[in-house]
């Protein structure tokens, strides 16, 4: 509800909520109002032609009536000490009463802790078998799949196992590995043997006729 308020200038008579102190720097004030903060007990100095306050000054203190010098400072400097806006202390809502620390909570976060708080009850009541709104869906879900595994491990006909598998999207099958062309055979010629041509010994040894 931080958003909902509007920043509002310290009345006179009016009780302030908070405190409001003034700190150091320049005023935008020329010189000629300096008695002004003299008045009130300001600590100034003359800088650059402007009045600059020295030191931190108290304007009001929290629980007490704002007075006309404290208002009148506080608007000479444009200082809107205090905010003004609605502020919801409880909320009802179906027969529940809910306080800031509940409403105020960002909904994702609040999303978060009732996710948190529904997966511990289903994980309790599963436990110990007790149905309920969370459990149901998650019992039934495990006793179809105790039923699929033995009718997968005897070989029994299950008619809704049977409509899954038909339902089931075709197994792409992996494209047939080409085989690989052979390298061409290089036939290796054998060297040719040379007939040694016949040498005349001429009759070297004798006759040829024995």
């Amino acid at each position: 509800m931080k958003n909902n308020k509007l920043p509002a200038p310290a009345k006179v008579g009016t009780i302030a909520p908070l405190e409001v102190t003034i700190p150091p720097g320049p005023t935008g004030l020329d010189p000629s109002q300096i008695s002004f903060f003299h008045t009130l007990n300001i600590s100034t100095k003359i800088q650059k032609g402007q009045i600059e306050i020295t030191k931190d000054f108290k304007v009001c203190e929290k629980g007490k009536k704002i007075g006309n010098s404290e208002a009148a400072i506080l608007q000479k400097l444009n200082i809107k000490p205090f905010a003004f806006g609605m502020e919801i202390l409880y909320v009802y809502d179906d027969g529940a009463i809910l306080t800031p620390e509940v409403f105020n909570q960002d909904p994702e976060a609040l999303l978060n802790k009732i996710r948190a708080a529904a997966a511990n009850l289903t994980a309790i009541s599963l436990e110990i078998g007790q149905p309920n709104a969370l459990s149901v869906p998650h019992m039934i879900s495990n006793a179809f799949k105790n039923i699929a595994s033995i009718a997968l491990g005897s070989d029994i006909p299950l008619k809704i196992l049977d409509q899954m598998k038909s339902n089931a999207p075709a197994k792409t099958t992996a494209p047939a590995q080409t085989k690989k062309e052979a390298a061409p055979v290089v036939e290796q010629k054998k060297p040719v043997e040379e007939e040694e041509p016949a040498v005349d010994m001429g009759g070297m040894f004798g006759d040829d006729d024995f």
